[in-house]
């Protein structure tokens, strides 16, 4: 026999935590699920998404099975909504979300683990979609911690599937409509030629699928198995249901064979619609960012926080040359530079680069066996240094909130956040900060990772507003981890005591997957 369980919170108790595109996410898996014809019970949990009455349900329909002594063969586990790292344990957040009431208001991992372990299956798949509405999430362990995590889950099956939205320090993406990686699961299936189609194909077309986006999201997998299992067979009026309802969730656009398809419309009318994206001035821009700023200075601590530091925040019309290690972010609005209202800033720097052997040395290496030697010339090379904002009528360049410690054995901690935009769109840029005191009282900044995000559209404010917040939420969590990590062996000594609730405080999206935000801005993505 073949079990599904399918969860899909989008609801929340506080609404600014509610996600969309995740009862969206949830109704399509449904639909699949449904129309595979494999599974002969499905649990569809998308309303009244409390822990109390998901735990119940997830609990008596284990039970039922458990009780019957049923033969599963395979369960499939779908979720789609918040999670939560904590102490070594994800957390599926559930409706009614309290940070103090945290083992109770979320479904633990290791407790979904046990339920489907209890049955016995041949086969278990557990898909997790953390998505935040368009905004990645931070993630606060290791790769190393949560490896250790998934492998003590993969031990408790016999087979299995493990698939994860992002990497640890990725955010997973979705809009409105539906979450980017339940799409791609969908258009997997949807783009499958032949009959049957196999768990290891959805993931190897997922992975093509990201690589091939403008986004740091970066799904990952854990597998024991044979990679052999058939999810489904796919036929056409399979795809049918899948593209009509995906075509009626995108409002008549849809991803189809890897092309947008959409109603014709004439060149004047495109033009048209495509102007409704458009700033008409630049006072549009000045107020979105004026909107950033009082989200900025909104920025508070948590109880037990706020009478270690101080809060200053600033914001500056700094030239970006100051700033450390902005070479790499100027680099990645290298293609955007004709767009946006920027001006790259080149510097002469003198690189060496290796010269190609000789045909007489390449001789000489067959003949003696002898590795070659690398020889090199060096020559001067104009590279990107720095940018700057072209356009003068901006209120500030660079927003900062300082946390300045009231006591001399915490850290002074920094937010930058510096941006680009066009008349269509703003990018944001961000680092997370400790500062090093290079002498009694003097403090600077000295490594810094930038962090991007993605282009927001300027009119979309509601979008930018969930960014920066989702960015403040990042930033208390960075905070309370480093000094978590700084009086680990006192709070090891004093389990009654607590940092603060800054870490249970912050929505981070699904598992195997965290740690801040977009892509950093380095040479590597971010």
């Amino acid at each position: 026999m073949n079990l599904a369980i399918l969860l899909g919170v989008s609801k929340y108790k506080q609404p600014q935590n509610d996600l969309p595109g995740c009862k969206n996410d949830i109704e399509m898996i449904h639909k699949l699920i449904q129309k595979t014809g494999k599974f002969q019970d499905i649990l569809y949990i998308s309303q009244d998404t409390d822990s109390q009455n998901v735990k119940t349900q997830v609990s008596e329909f284990i039970r039922h099975y458990k009780e019957k002594g049923t033969k599963v063969d395979e369960i499939f586990f779908y979720y789609t909504g918040h999670g939560l790292f904590d102490n070594d344990e994800f957390h599926f957040i559930l409706t009614d979300y309290d940070s103090q009431w945290l083992n109770t208001t979320t479904y633990k991992n290791s407790e979904i683990d046990e339920l489907l372990k209890s049955l016995n299956p041949d086969l278990t798949v557990k898909v997790i979609d953390a998505c935040n509405s368009g905004v990645r999430y931070v993630k606060d362990v290791s790769n190393a911690e949560v490896n250790k995590i998934l492998n003590v889950s993969k031990q408790n099956f016999k087979n299995c599937y493990f698939m994860f939205s992002s990497q640890l320090d990725e955010f997973s993406y979705a809009d409105k409509t539906i979450s980017y990686f339940t799409e791609s699961f969908i258009n997997a299936v949807m783009n499958h030629e032949n009959k049957g189609i196999r768990y290891q194909h959805i993931a190897d077309y997922i992975t093509d699928d990201f690589s091939q986006r403008s986004i740091t999201q970066t799904p990952f997998f854990i597998t024991q198995t044979s990679n052999t299992e058939i999810f489904c067979n796919v036929d056409e009026s399979m795809k049918k249901i899948l593209k009509d309802h995906l075509t009626s969730l995108k409002g008549g656009q849809v991803i189809q064979e890897d092309k947008v398809t959409t109603n014709k419309l004439s060149l004047l009318e495109i033009i048209k619609k495509d102007a409704e994206n458009y700033c008409n001035d630049i006072s549009e821009v000045q107020d979105i960012l004026n909107k950033i700023k009082e989200n900025i200075e909104s920025f508070f601590l948590n109880d037990d926080l706020r009478e270690v530091y101080t809060i200053n925040t600033d914001f500056l019309d700094e030239q970006y040359t100051s700033l450390p290690s902005i070479d790499s972010v100027a680099k990645t609005l290298e293609g955007d530079a004709p767009n946006f209202f920027i001006e790259l800033d080149y510097a002469e720097k003198t690189v060496r680069t290796p010269l190609k052997p000789s045909g007489i040395e390449l001789a000489r290496v067959l003949v003696t066996q002898e590795s070659p030697r690398t020889r090199y010339k060096e020559e001067v090379k104009s590279v990107i240094n720095s940018f700057y904002i072209s356009e003068e009528d901006v209120p500030y360049t660079a927003a900062k909130i300082d946390l300045v410690p009231n006591f001399p054995n915490v850290p002074k901690y920094n937010l930058t956040l510096i941006y680009a935009f066009s008349k269509v769109h703003i990018k944001l840029f961000y680092s997370f900060n400790i500062y090093k005191e290079v002498s009694w009282g003097f403090f600077e900044l000295d490594e810094v990772k930038w962090r991007q995000s993605k282009k927001f559209i300027i009119k979309n404010e509601e979008e930018i507003k969930m960014r920066v917040d989702s960015l403040k939420l990042e930033f208390k969590h960075f905070i309370e981890r480093d000094l978590k990590q700084m009086f680990k062996n006192e709070l090891d000594d004093n389990t009654s005591t607590t940092i603060g609730t800054v870490g249970r405080d912050k929505l981070s999206k699904r598992p195997g997957h965290p740690d801040p935000s977009e892509p950093t801005v380095p040479a590597h993505k971010v």
